[in-house]
């Protein structure tokens, strides 16, 4: 039954770091189209920082994730080199 709750909280936590990367990125691409138009503000250059800040945090985080996804991995099938006496 645990492993069940810690299965569904991980693909919800995962689920929500991926919708949270695709906001991130649309919200950039928005700023970036305003950039070809117009100067942009320093309003708007400062949430353009903020808006990378958060996806270089996000990316990180999804890197631990895989990370540690590879490291259980590894644990479970173990290493081809070694060989069972």
């Amino acid at each position: 039954m645990l492993r069940k709750v810690l299965k569904d909280l991980a693909k919800e936590h995962f689920h929500s770091i991926k919708a949270t990367k695709v906001q991130l990125l649309d919200e950039l691409l928005e700023m970036e189209n305003i950039e070809e138009t117009r100067f942009i503000t320093v309003d708007e250059n400062e949430l353009e920082r903020d808006i990378l800040d958060k996806l270089n945090n996000i990316l990180k985080e999804e890197e631990i994730m895989w990370r540690q996804r590879y490291r259980v991995h590894w644990l479970k099938e173990g290493d081809s080199n070694y060989i069972f006496s």
